[in-house]
Parts: structure tokens; sequence; C-alpha cells
């Protein structure tokens, strides 16, 4: 199980950023399974796209 977490751009991802969005990032109430690596691997870039404001869904086929 994992939770949803957030995405945190490279100039923040470091310890004291980390600490500070810590009750975001295991928040148990968007806990889920993957069972397998792509489903995993989609949420990471999902968060990464949307932070930078791109829309993957019209990639999609």
């Amino acid at each position: 199980m994992e939770s949803e977490g957030i995405y945190l751009p490279p100039e923040q991802q470091n310890c004291d950023e980390v600490a500070k969005h810590f009750e975001a990032i295991s928040d148990k109430a968007t806990l889920h399974e993957y069972v397998d690596g792509g489903g995993e691997f989609l949420k990471f870039i999902g968060k990464a796209a949307q932070s930078l404001g791109v829309d993957l869904s019209a990639t999609a086929a």
C-alpha cells in the first residue's frame, strides 16, 4: 500500500521540504495498492507533468 503522496519540484527535494509536507506525503486516507510498477510509475509521471502544467490526458489513445 502506498499513499497518493505529493510532487516536490527539484529545488524543493530536500529534508526540510519533506518534513514540511510529511502529513500530505503520508496521508493514509489516500492509500492505494499498486499491483505492478506501471501504475506507480504513471502516478509519479502524472504528478510531475501536472506540476509543469502538462495535461497528459490528451496523449492517451
